[in-house]
């Protein structure tokens, strides 16, 4: 895959690259970028770098660990509230939710 896509997947916490799409691997998967692929590999060449990605998904049982009690349901729609637009604060993003 793309080496920044890549970057997303794994990017930590405060982090610029950090987004939902962290968050969504992260939960399910241990990622981790094994190394960069330059585009002289490929034919024909690609005007980006790539990445081999390692995903290790987790089992049921260390998914509801992670979850914890949580709905995935439920977290999805607060990730996606969280996330849907990159310069709002967290705050901001979650206000139109009505959490019960």
């Amino acid at each position: 895959m793309q080496w920044e896509v890549g970057k997303r997947i794994v990017a930590p916490t405060r982090c610029k690259d950090y987004g939902i799409l962290s968050v969504v691997f992260q939960l399910y998967a241990d990622c981790k970028i094994h190394f960069k692929i330059p585009p002289t590999v490929f034919y024909p060449q690609p005007k980006v770098d790539s990445a081999l990605i390692g995903l290790h998904f987790l089992g049921p049982g260390q998914l509801r660990r992670r979850l914890a009690g949580v709905s995935p349901a439920h977290l999805r729609t607060v990730v996606t509230a969280t996330f849907q637009q990159r310069r709002k604060t967290v705050r901001n993003g979650l206000k139109q939710l009505a959490l019960t």
